[in-house]
């Protein structure tokens, strides 16, 4: 599983990709390598996150929960 948080240009194009979450990063997740792919909006709030990969957050349209194993 590939999980990358991706910080955007102010025209919206990719810019940086991370391996932490952060305020303006969009959540990009691929599950199964180009079998299901996920890209969230950008992310206006975190709420709450651990060590563990633990992250609660608003997005500019959703609240998600990301939890690792």
């Amino acid at each position: 599983m590939k999980i990358t948080w991706v910080e955007w240009n102010e025209d919206k194009t990719f810019k940086k990709d991370h391996d932490e979450p952060a305020v303006g990063r969009s959540l990009f997740m691929d599950p199964d390598l180009f079998d299901y792919t996920w890209l969230t909006t950008t992310i206006t709030e975190i709420l709450e996150q651990d060590e563990n990969g633990y992250v609660h957050f608003h997005t500019e349209n959703s609240e998600y929960i990301l939890i690792k194993d």
